[in-house]
């Protein structure tokens, strides 16, 4: 093996080492790189050689194309422009010739191939300087597969890329410290709210960055330079704001490139002074996205802290309002007509008033309607809407867009949400669930508190109200037990009695409050003595009596329509009775019955427990006095007092 080596290479397949010649060897070594053409040329640039890799390529043989000129492989539009006479020029004069470009062959068919052109020299000892060539040394690859699949790459890259700066939502930019320059297409621009001409030209930097929100600026300094020294990939999000005042989110992605300059001129690091290239992703309905779901959590999980609607109410605007950047958010109760609006609370960004009051929607626009179906009102610019007929009220008090969320309970409009910008806004969808999202878990938690404290308040009312039944029960069974000739008559007496405080009870709980209408206390008690309607008048104002009125007005006319009945004007088929009052503006408050057409009365005893009731009892409970005197038609009872409440 060793003396094979001198004699300049070896064939290996016997035991023994063949010596070559260096033709042979080359020859060798040009079949065996059958990946590659490797051809000769003359320095006229005919083919002189064709190695087998050139054949399988080319797919000419060598004594095919042996003599040809090298123009045979090149494209047509390649020898219009004598590329290959061009490329034996450049290698002859710099030593080699790179190239990459589609060749031709020996069917017409095309392929890609990137080339490297050697001159060969044959050195002359009596001669200066580099001898010309005797001809070129041309050897390239098939790369067609590679080539084409690079270029399906790069077009789906640049449909993309197209696509998406179409869509606005990403720009393209190139940042350049050393210059500070910033370079970016129009999306980019747009999202900065620049001029596109100037940044497409390049634009300074400080230009391009004043527009990051103040808040921002320093976290997104800070993580430029870490990346920057550390040769880090940039992703950070931040906030731009345009020149109306409106905030946009932003995420930057980008990697360094080459270096913009002299770092050492500057005396920085050179890492600093990389060349910044990158994209622009405007993720601003993305953030804002993401804002309101944890807004919707932060909302509920606050709600179960608070028991006061108000503040509750309070809340849930003050969340509204800052997750959409709003002008002002607000709840308002909506009276039984639907034209007023009672705002208890609201919440408002710096310059915007607080509209805490009533009012009228009428004074703004033709809402009502709508609202009163249950229907959202959306406007997202009250100069354009034809619901507002005068835009001036609305833009007084930086409501440029709203939207009114309507509460309807039992087919009644109750209570509105409402949500203003001081700008024309068009309203997204994901925008308009979020406020009602709010608002329905706002109602709810509120709805859970009053049902509570309802609870309670009706828990206290009944207690009380058992307590007082009882203590009247007590008296009217003892009274009448003492009073009573006998056994009998007692009993009757004290059912009769106690029937009529049940009656009383019945009505306080069918009106669900401890409040009841006058009109409804008398016909109630009035209805097991009368047989027929048209015998009673009755005739007032409509008066809300509390517990204790309600109760001793029932007791009184239960005395009265019984004894009416036995011995007054409703026991003979002529007789009736009337019962009127009044209450004027300062709450006094008269009531009488008067008994028409009835036998002349007999005189009865004054110390009986229905004259007790009828001359001591009744007024206290009005704040007065009451009495019952003999007419020659019959019994007349009066009560004067004062009510606390107001007529109607």
């Amino acid at each position: 093996m060793a003396d094979g080596n001198k004699s300049g290479g070896v064939v290996v397949g016997d035991a023994r080492a063949v010596p070559l010649s260096d033709a042979e060897l080359g020859r060798l070594i040009l079949d065996s790189a059958i990946d590659y053409a490797i051809v000769t040329l003359s320095a006229e640039g005919d083919v002189t050689s064709w190695n087998e890799g050139a054949e399988r390529i080319l797919r000419w043989t060598e004594e095919e194309i042996t003599g040809r000129s090298s123009e045979a492989f090149f494209t047509p539009e390649d020898n219009t422009q004598d590329r290959m006479r061009e490329e034996m020029r450049e290698a002859a004069e710099t030593g080699r010739a790179t190239d990459e470009r589609y060749h031709m062959r020996r069917d017409g068919t095309r392929f890609y191939a990137q080339g490297l052109m050697m001159p060969l020299r044959v050195e002359d000892a009596t001669r200066h300087g580099a001898p010309a060539p005797t001809g070129f040394l041309k050897i390239f690859r098939d790369q067609t597969q590679k080539h084409e699949a690079e270029l399906r790459v790069r077009e789906l890259e640049d449909s993309v890329a197209t696509v998406l700066r179409a869509s606005g939502t990403i720009g393209l930019y190139r940042f350049d410290p050393v210059a500070g320059i910033v370079l970016a297409d129009a999306s980019c621009a747009c999202m900065f709210d620049l001029d596109p001409a100037m940044l497409r030209k390049g634009a300074e930097a400080e230009t391009f960055f004043a527009r990051i929100h103040p808040n921002d600026v320093d976290r997104v300094a800070d993580e430029q330079r870490r990346t920057s020294e550390a040769g880090g990939h940039l992703d950070v999000t931040f906030r731009v704001v345009h020149t109306g005042g409106s905030v946009r989110w932003l995420n930057t992605l980008s990697d360094l490139g080459q270096e913009g300059g002299s770092a050492e001129a500057r005396g920085i690091s050179a890492s600093c002074m990389r060349i910044r290239s990158g994209v622009m992703i405007d993720v601003t309905e993305r953030h804002r996205e993401e804002r309101m779901r944890t807004a919707v959590l932060e909302v509920s999980d606050r709600l179960r802290e608070l028991h006061d609607p108000d503040r509750m109410a309070q809340l849930a605007a003050e969340v509204m309002g800052r997750t959409l950047d709003l002008s002002r958010a607000g709840f308002g109760e909506v009276d039984p007509d639907g034209d007023a609006i009672d705002i208890r609370v609201d919440w408002t960004a710096d310059g915007a008033a607080s509209i805490v009051g009533v009012l009228r929607y009428t004074d703004f626009g033709s809402f009502n309607e709508p609202l009163q179906r249950g229907q959202t009102v959306v406007i997202t610019d009250v100069r354009d809407d034809p619901r507002v007929a005068d835009p001036a009220p609305l833009e007084g008090i930086k409501a440029c867009a709203l939207v009114n969320v309507p509460l309807i309970e039992q087919g009644q409009l109750k209570a509105v949400l409402f949500v203003n910008d001081d700008r024309p806004r068009d309203w997204t969808q994901p925008e308009l669930d979020f406020v009602r999202g709010v608002f329905d878990r706002t109602c709810a938690a509120i709805e859970r508190v009053r049902a509570v404290e309802e609870r309670k308040l009706m828990n206290r009312e009944l207690a009380h109200r058992m307590k007082n039944v009882l203590t009247i029960a007590q008296v009217v069974a003892g009274q009448s037990l003492r009073h009573a000739t006998t056994l009998e008559a007692g009993r009757t007496q004290v059912v009769a009695r106690l029937n009529a405080l049940g009656r009383a009870q019945d009505m306080l709980t069918d009106e669900g409050s401890y409040r009841t209408n006058i009109r409804s206390v008398i016909l109630d008690s009035m209805e097991p003595h009368l047989s027929i309607p048209e015998r009673l008048v009755v005739d007032g104002p409509h008066i809300e009596l509390d517990e204790q009125q309600v109760l001793g007005l029932s007791l009184a006319i239960h005395e009265l329509a019984t004894n009416a009945v036995k011995y007054g004007a409703l026991s003979v088929p002529e007789g009736w009775v009337e019962i009127r009052w009044t209450l004027s503006t300062d709450h006094a408050f008269h009531l009488t019955w008067r008994e028409l057409a009835g036998p002349a009365p007999e005189a009865t005893d004054a110390t009986g427990f229905g004259s007790t009731i009828l001359d001591r009892i009744t007024g206290s409970y009005f704040g007065g006095k009451s009495a019952l005197r003999l007419e020659p038609d019959g019994a007349v009872f009066t009560i004067e007092g004062r009510l606390k409440t107001s007529g109607g």
